[in-house]
């Protein structure tokens, strides 16, 4: 493969100046025409070396999830409404299409960052790593998730002792979200020991909607000592034959009586409209909500000892990336870093079971 001449000139003029100083040193209009120019650059590239045709080729995919492409068509004038018109007509065409059908006027946009997708590439080193943002931590790169059980065995001195053993590792982007993982984890841990697991502590993360389903289908009881999100202001109690939704505000202390009503798919409904400082709010409440109040109750009845049974997790995931650096692993790729952890697992395993007698039981933790 063969760059043309004039392209590989613009792409040595590009190389002169390194990425981070490039940003560090200019303002945001700066910035963006060096966006407009690499877009281009970038495009005029996978054309002229037909990089479009390798499926896997990492310029063309960075260039896909950064850059929107559309070929405006010339007849029109220059309108934005013709120019518009222009574009729908040819959204959905894909890249090689758009290429396909380029004469010259091919239109190269970044996209805004609310449409790049967190599962674009974060480091042309790893393609496999990606973006996620979970409260104030932003992560790039792997997420891993340790199931393991939690028990009491007799030592080998005789006495009582906790024995808690790896028998499950599973490691994905770090887009995945947390409840992803529990319903492997489950099978991990019934698969390693045999039994039917009974129990699972898990984060707040962990308790989904599905997950919850999932675990009341095998009778398993979910304890994660809360749930993902924050806390609704309001208490609701639902009367079950007229379906009037008691609320309660636990700001102001206000209590509100709201009829029940349906949406256009038939589902429950309920609405309130509140005055405040001459503007109307409106809160809509649904079954979701008066699950997910219910959900929370009980997680909130478990006491302080049953809910640091989870604890000795936190223990194995401390062990397990002490010796990464600035918590950065040494691996690039899904499968180096599953590889590294399930090592690192195993050799935590042999150091746990010195002393243990007998099997221990299936209950778990993720």
């Amino acid at each position: 493969m063969k760059i043309p001449a004039n392209l590989n000139k613009e792409i040595q003029e590009v190389l002169k100046t390194d990425a981070d100083k490039f940003v560090y040193h200019n303002n945001s209009e700066g910035v963006k025409a060096r966006l407009d120019l690499l877009g281009r650059l970038s495009y005029n590239l996978i054309k002229a070396c037909k990089l479009y045709e390798d499926e896997g080729n990492l310029l063309v995919r960075v260039f896909c999830e950064q850059y929107n492409y559309k070929i405006v068509d010339n007849e029109y004038g220059s309108t934005d409404e013709q120019d518009n018109a222009s574009e729908a007509s040819n959204e959905s065409l894909s890249l090689s299409e758009v290429i396909a059908a380029d004469v010259g006027n091919a239109r190269i946009e970044p996209k805004k960052s609310k449409d790049i997708s967190a599962q674009s590439v974060q480091n042309p080193n790893d393609p496999d790593a990606t973006y996620r943002k979970k409260n104030d931590q932003s992560v790039k790169g792997i997420s891993a998730n340790v199931t393991e059980t939690i028990s009491t065995v007799i030592g080998a001195d005789g006495e009582e002792k906790p024995c808690s053993i790896i028998v499950g590792v599973d490691v994905k982007n770090a887009s995945a979200s947390d409840d992803t993982y529990l319903s492997k984890g489950i099978s991990d841990a019934e698969e390693a020991t045999g039994q039917k697991v009974q129990t699972v502590h898990a984060d707040g993360a962990y308790n989904s909607s599905e997950n919850r389903e999932l675990t009341e289908d095998k009778g398993i009881e979910l304890i994660t000592g809360g749930l993902g999100g924050s806390k609704s202001n309001f208490e609701l109690e639902l009367d079950q034959e007229t379906e009037e939704l008691h609320v309660k505000d636990t700001t102001t202390g206000k209590e509100y009586d709201i009829p029940v009503s349906h949406d256009k798919k038939g589902n429950r409904v309920w609405v309130l409209k509140i005055e405040v400082d001459g503007k109307t709010k409106t809160y809509r409440f649904t079954d979701k909500n008066l699950e997910v109040q219910a959900a929370r109750k009980k997680q909130e009845e478990y006491s302080a000892e049953v809910l640091s049974r989870r604890n000795n997790v936190e223990a194995t995931m401390f062990l397990i990336s002490q010796n990464t650096r600035n918590k950065k692993t040494r691996y690039r790729g899904i499968f180096r870093n599953k590889l590294a952890i399930t090592t690192m697992s195993i050799w935590i395993n042999f150091v746990r079971l010195t002393g243990c007698k007998k099997k221990p039981e299936a209950s778990a933790a993720a």
